[in-house]
This record gives C-alpha cells, sequence and structure tokens, in this order.
C-alpha cells in the first residue's frame, strides 16, 4: 500500500463501492479475517491484513478525499466490517 501512495493507489471495496486508500502505516497487530475493520480512531481506520495490520489515515470513495475519520462517520463503518467483499 505505501508502495502505490500516492499513485497509483492501493484501493479496496465497501458496499459495492470502490475505496481508494492513502496514507497508510503497518502495525504488528493480527487477526484471523483480513479486510475487518478493527478499530476506528481518530488516527485512521484499522483494518486486518495478512502478517498484521494496517491503519488507513485518509480515504477517497465516491463522496472524495476525506480523512479516514470522515469516511467512517459519512459512510456508517463499524467495527467487524470487512473491506473488499461485494
Amino acid at each position: 500500500i505505501r508502495g502505490t501512495n500516492p499513485q497509483p493507489r492501493a484501493w479496496t471495496t465497501y458496499k459495492d463501492s470502490v475505496v481508494k486508500n492513502y496514507d497508510c502505516r503497518k502495525s504488528d497487530q493480527t487477526s484471523d479475517v483480513p479486510g475487518i475493520v478493527t478499530a476506528l480512531t481518530e488516527d485512521g481506520v484499522h483494518i486486518a491484513a495478512t502478517g498484521g495490520e494496517i491503519a488507513v489515515e485518509r480515504m477517497r470513495s465516491d463522496a472524495g478525499k476525506v480523512s479516514a475519520q470522515e469516511f467512517f462517520e459519512q459512510s456508517g463503518l463499524q467495527i467487524n466490517d470487512r473491506f473488499g467483499v461485494g
């Protein structure tokens, strides 16, 4: 993800929409299912990944580029929701 920032951008899907991810960082937290939202904080959306977890600080969806906090407030994203499924 970091290697694609700012171009060509890492992306995933959420509720049938493409979501582009910017300014991510990796942590060593682990979870069983990649794509599951593990935390929603001021500093980002935390998402389980193979070999750890990522925290996404900014996202772009149909509504435009916003902070991750604005994204989850606007989209209704919740802990245990999953990215990458239709």
